[in-house]
Protein backbone atom coordinates (compact mmCIF):
# COMPACT_ATOMS: atom_id res chain seq x y z
CA UNK A 1 0.00 0.00 0.00
CA UNK A 2 1.39 3.41 -0.99
CA UNK A 3 1.15 6.09 1.69
CA UNK A 4 2.23 9.70 1.48
CA UNK A 5 4.02 11.29 4.41
CA UNK A 6 4.10 14.88 3.16
CA UNK A 7 1.51 17.54 4.00
CA UNK A 8 0.25 15.66 7.04
CA UNK A 9 0.96 15.69 10.75
CA UNK A 10 2.45 12.88 12.82
CA UNK A 11 -0.90 12.06 14.52
CA UNK A 12 -2.61 11.67 11.12
CA UNK A 13 0.19 9.50 9.76
CA UNK A 14 -0.02 7.33 12.88
CA UNK A 15 -3.80 6.97 12.53
CA UNK A 16 -3.45 5.73 8.94
CA UNK A 17 -0.55 3.38 9.67
CA UNK A 18 -2.16 1.94 12.77
CA UNK A 19 -5.47 1.45 10.99
CA UNK A 20 -3.64 -0.78 8.51
CA UNK A 21 -1.87 -2.56 11.37
CA UNK A 22 -5.21 -2.99 13.15
CA UNK A 23 -6.45 -5.10 10.20
CA UNK A 24 -3.19 -6.67 9.02
CA UNK A 25 -1.00 -6.86 12.13
CA UNK A 26 2.34 -7.59 10.43
CA UNK A 27 3.55 -4.42 8.69
CA UNK A 28 6.94 -3.52 7.21
CA UNK A 29 7.54 0.11 6.19
CA UNK A 30 9.72 1.24 3.28
CA UNK A 31 10.75 4.78 2.31
CA UNK A 32 10.53 5.39 -1.43
CA UNK A 33 10.74 8.72 -3.22
CA UNK A 34 10.58 12.03 -1.37
CA UNK A 35 7.66 11.83 1.02
CA UNK A 36 6.45 8.41 -0.14
CA UNK A 37 6.10 5.32 2.01
CA UNK A 38 5.25 1.75 1.02
CA UNK A 39 3.57 -0.59 3.49
CA UNK A 40 3.94 -4.36 3.13
CA UNK A 41 1.21 -5.79 5.34
CA UNK A 42 0.05 -9.31 6.05
CA UNK A 43 -2.34 -11.21 8.28
CA UNK A 44 0.43 -13.78 8.79
CA UNK A 45 4.01 -13.17 9.99
CA UNK A 46 6.25 -11.85 7.21
CA UNK A 47 9.11 -14.14 6.26
CA UNK A 48 12.00 -12.85 4.20
CA UNK A 49 14.31 -15.16 2.22
CA UNK A 50 17.47 -13.18 1.39
CA UNK A 51 18.87 -15.74 -1.05
CA UNK A 52 15.61 -16.00 -3.01
CA UNK A 53 15.21 -12.22 -3.07
CA UNK A 54 18.80 -11.75 -4.26
CA UNK A 55 18.24 -14.22 -7.09
CA UNK A 56 15.01 -12.53 -8.13
CA UNK A 57 16.31 -8.96 -7.95
CA UNK A 58 19.49 -9.94 -9.74
CA UNK A 59 17.63 -11.61 -12.62
CA UNK A 60 18.76 -10.34 -16.02
CA UNK A 61 15.29 -9.11 -16.98
CA UNK A 62 14.88 -7.16 -13.73
CA UNK A 63 18.32 -5.60 -14.05
CA UNK A 64 17.63 -4.67 -17.68
CA UNK A 65 14.56 -2.68 -16.66
CA UNK A 66 16.50 -0.93 -13.87
CA UNK A 67 19.38 -0.07 -16.21
CA UNK A 68 17.03 1.24 -18.89
CA UNK A 69 15.59 3.73 -16.38
CA UNK A 70 19.08 5.23 -15.83
CA UNK A 71 17.95 6.72 -12.51
CA UNK A 72 20.40 6.65 -9.58
CA UNK A 73 17.47 6.85 -7.15
CA UNK A 74 16.25 3.40 -8.24
CA UNK A 75 18.02 0.64 -6.24
CA UNK A 76 20.06 -1.59 -8.52
CA UNK A 77 21.08 -4.16 -5.90
CA UNK A 78 19.16 -5.99 -3.19
CA UNK A 79 21.11 -4.32 -0.32
CA UNK A 80 20.23 -0.92 -1.82
CA UNK A 81 16.57 -1.90 -1.99
CA UNK A 82 16.56 -3.19 1.58
CA UNK A 83 18.30 -0.04 2.83
CA UNK A 84 15.01 1.75 2.11
CA UNK A 85 13.17 -0.31 4.74
CA UNK A 86 12.57 1.88 7.76
CA UNK A 87 11.39 -0.88 10.06
CA UNK A 88 9.73 -4.23 10.44
CA UNK A 89 6.54 -5.33 12.21
CA UNK A 90 8.06 -5.06 15.68
CA UNK A 91 8.60 -1.30 15.46
CA UNK A 92 5.14 -0.70 13.95
CA UNK A 93 3.50 -2.80 16.65
CA UNK A 94 5.27 -0.80 19.36
CA UNK A 95 4.22 2.53 17.83
CA UNK A 96 0.61 1.36 17.54
CA UNK A 97 0.44 0.10 21.11
CA UNK A 98 -2.84 1.25 22.67
CA UNK A 99 -4.39 2.25 19.34
CA UNK A 100 -8.09 1.40 19.49
CA UNK A 101 -9.89 3.74 17.08
CA UNK A 102 -9.21 2.73 13.45
CA UNK A 103 -10.39 4.98 10.65
CA UNK A 104 -13.71 4.02 9.10
CA UNK A 105 -15.65 5.15 6.03
CA UNK A 106 -18.48 6.54 8.17
CA UNK A 107 -16.01 8.71 10.09
CA UNK A 108 -13.43 9.93 7.51
CA UNK A 109 -11.32 12.02 9.85
CA UNK A 110 -8.33 12.19 7.52
CA UNK A 111 -10.51 13.80 4.85
CA UNK A 112 -10.93 16.79 7.16
CA UNK A 113 -7.60 16.80 8.94
CA UNK A 114 -5.44 16.49 5.81
CA UNK A 115 -6.51 19.87 4.32
CA UNK A 116 -5.70 21.53 7.62
CA UNK A 117 -2.26 19.91 7.64
CA UNK A 118 -1.75 20.98 4.03
CA UNK A 119 -2.59 24.58 4.91
CA UNK A 120 -0.24 24.48 7.91
CA UNK A 121 2.58 22.99 5.79
CA UNK A 122 3.37 20.41 8.46
CA UNK A 123 5.75 17.48 8.11
CA UNK A 124 5.48 14.30 10.26
CA UNK A 125 9.14 14.41 11.26
CA UNK A 126 8.54 12.92 14.70
CA UNK A 127 6.65 9.93 13.32
CA UNK A 128 9.19 9.29 10.56
CA UNK A 129 12.03 9.33 13.08
CA UNK A 130 10.12 6.98 15.33
CA UNK A 131 9.57 4.59 12.41
CA UNK A 132 13.19 4.63 11.25
CA UNK A 133 14.82 1.68 13.00
CA UNK A 134 17.94 1.75 10.83
CA UNK A 135 19.77 3.95 13.30
CA UNK A 136 19.15 1.78 16.31
CA UNK A 137 20.92 -1.33 17.56
CA UNK A 138 18.87 -4.48 17.31
CA UNK A 139 16.96 -3.22 14.28
CA UNK A 140 14.20 -5.47 12.93
CA UNK A 141 14.84 -4.60 9.26
CA UNK A 142 15.43 -7.42 6.80
CA UNK A 143 18.82 -6.00 5.85
CA UNK A 144 20.01 -6.05 9.45
CA UNK A 145 18.71 -9.60 9.82
CA UNK A 146 20.56 -10.70 6.67
CA UNK A 147 23.80 -9.11 7.85
CA UNK A 148 23.51 -10.85 11.20
CA UNK A 149 23.01 -14.23 9.55
CA UNK A 150 25.47 -13.96 6.65
CA UNK A 151 29.12 -14.62 7.53
CA UNK A 152 31.46 -11.86 6.42
CA UNK A 153 32.91 -14.10 3.72
CA UNK A 154 29.47 -14.54 2.15
CA UNK A 155 28.46 -10.89 2.21
CA UNK A 156 28.52 -9.12 -1.17
CA UNK A 157 31.86 -7.32 -1.70
CA UNK A 158 31.79 -3.61 -0.88
CA UNK A 159 28.04 -3.77 -0.28
CA UNK A 160 28.24 -1.34 2.63
CA UNK A 161 29.96 1.26 0.43
CA UNK A 162 27.38 0.56 -2.25
CA UNK A 163 24.52 1.17 0.18
CA UNK A 164 26.10 4.41 1.44
CA UNK A 165 26.53 5.77 -2.09
CA UNK A 166 22.91 4.93 -2.90
CA UNK A 167 21.56 6.58 0.26
CA UNK A 168 23.64 9.68 -0.45
CA UNK A 169 21.74 10.11 -3.73
CA UNK A 170 18.38 10.07 -1.97
CA UNK A 171 18.82 13.40 -0.15
CA UNK A 172 15.58 13.13 1.82
CA UNK A 173 14.80 16.26 3.79
CA UNK A 174 14.74 16.34 7.56
CA UNK A 175 16.20 12.90 8.20
CA UNK A 176 19.24 11.87 10.17
CA UNK A 177 22.56 11.35 8.36
CA UNK A 178 22.16 7.73 7.30
CA UNK A 179 25.21 7.72 5.05
CA UNK A 180 27.64 8.36 7.86
CA UNK A 181 25.79 6.22 10.37
CA UNK A 182 25.70 3.05 8.28
CA UNK A 183 29.45 2.60 8.35
CA UNK A 184 32.16 2.48 11.03
CA UNK A 185 33.80 5.90 10.91
CA UNK A 186 37.26 4.69 11.85
CA UNK A 187 38.23 3.80 8.27
CA UNK A 188 35.67 5.57 6.08
CA UNK A 189 37.20 8.66 4.47
CA UNK A 190 33.86 9.70 2.96
CA UNK A 191 32.15 10.30 6.31
CA UNK A 192 31.58 14.05 6.86
CA UNK A 193 33.42 15.44 9.87
CA UNK A 194 35.69 12.42 10.28
CA UNK A 195 38.81 14.59 10.57
CA UNK A 196 37.36 16.62 13.44
CA UNK A 197 36.09 13.44 15.10
CA UNK A 198 39.63 12.10 15.36
CA UNK A 199 41.03 15.48 16.47
CA UNK A 200 38.78 15.53 19.54
CA UNK A 201 40.86 15.58 22.73
CA UNK A 202 40.36 12.94 25.42
CA UNK A 203 37.17 13.82 27.26
CA UNK A 204 38.85 13.64 30.69
CA UNK A 205 41.35 16.35 29.69
CA UNK A 206 38.66 18.98 29.00
CA UNK A 207 36.89 21.04 31.66
CA UNK A 208 33.16 21.77 31.67
CA UNK A 209 33.46 25.00 29.66
CA UNK A 210 35.67 23.29 27.10
CA UNK A 211 33.24 20.41 26.76
CA UNK A 212 30.43 22.84 26.00
CA UNK A 213 32.51 24.49 23.27
CA UNK A 214 33.57 21.17 21.75
CA UNK A 215 30.01 19.86 21.84
CA UNK A 216 28.80 22.92 19.94
CA UNK A 217 31.41 22.26 17.22
CA UNK A 218 30.50 18.58 17.15
CA UNK A 219 26.77 19.30 16.80
CA UNK A 220 27.45 21.63 13.85
CA UNK A 221 30.14 19.63 12.04
CA UNK A 222 29.55 15.96 12.88
CA UNK A 223 25.93 15.68 14.04
CA UNK A 224 25.96 11.90 13.51
CA UNK A 225 28.39 11.61 16.42
CA UNK A 226 25.79 13.12 18.74
CA UNK A 227 22.55 11.99 17.19
CA UNK A 228 22.98 8.42 15.99
CA UNK A 229 26.01 6.58 17.29
CA UNK A 230 24.44 3.12 17.23
CA UNK A 231 23.01 1.63 14.04
CA UNK A 232 21.47 -1.60 12.82
CA UNK A 233 25.02 -2.71 11.91
CA UNK A 234 26.60 -1.79 15.23
CA UNK A 235 28.23 1.42 16.48
CA UNK A 236 29.41 4.09 14.08
CA UNK A 237 32.88 3.74 15.56
CA UNK A 238 34.60 1.35 17.94
CA UNK A 239 36.82 4.14 19.31
CA UNK A 240 36.16 4.58 23.06
CA UNK A 241 37.03 8.29 22.77
CA UNK A 242 34.25 8.92 20.27
CA UNK A 243 31.77 6.95 22.37
CA UNK A 244 32.69 9.10 25.38
CA UNK A 245 32.16 12.32 23.41
CA UNK A 246 28.86 11.02 22.08
CA UNK A 247 27.61 10.37 25.61
CA UNK A 248 28.82 13.77 26.84
CA UNK A 249 27.40 15.80 23.95
CA UNK A 250 24.15 13.88 23.66
CA UNK A 251 23.33 14.87 27.24
CA UNK A 252 23.60 18.56 26.24
CA UNK A 253 21.02 18.47 23.45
Amino acid sequence: QWLQSYEMSSPVLRRILCTVQHVLPHVAVFRLEYGDLALVASAQPLRFDYAAAAAGYGHADVQAVIESAANPRIPSTLPQLLSLQLCGPGRVQALCQGFETPLRIRRPEVEYRAPRDFFAKVWPKEMLRALDARLTPGSDTWLASAVAKLPAAQQPPRWRQDVRAFLAAQQIRGERPLVSALSPARADKTVPGLKLAHELPPLASVDAAGRKTWCQRVAQTIPWLVDSFDTQFGPVSEAPKLRAWHDACADRR
